[in-house]
């Protein structure tokens, strides 16, 4: 079972895909939970990267909530911006530019 959960986008040229997998290992499989970096080939084909993280899906509510803990974190520190702040740094972007 591989299954793409979701794609983000990274940058133009690469993307974040995060998916459920499984693998057999000395007759025992594991379900697996993982966000790699794909990267264009250049030809339209998008590629796994090296970068990557793959862990036991068991493991996910933790990761869970481990990043969220990491998203209020840089929201307190000022390092990342919710949606009404964006939207208003983008106004002062557009007003200032003139």
């Amino acid at each position: 079972m591989d299954k793409t959960i979701a794609t983000i986008k990274k940058n133009q040229r690469e993307e974040i895909r995060v998916a459920l997998s499984e693998f057999a290992k000395d007759g025992k499989t594991y379900n697996m939970v993982g966000a790699r970096v794909f990267y264009d080939a250049g030809n339209g084909e998008m590629r796994p990267g090296r970068n990557g993280l793959n862990i036991p899906v068991r493991l996910l509510p933790e990761l869970v909530a481990v990043l969220r803990q990491a998203e209020a974190e840089a929201r307190a520190a000022g390092l990342l911006l919710d949606e009404a702040d964006e939207a208003r740094a983008a106004e002062t972007t557009i007003l200032g530019a003139g």
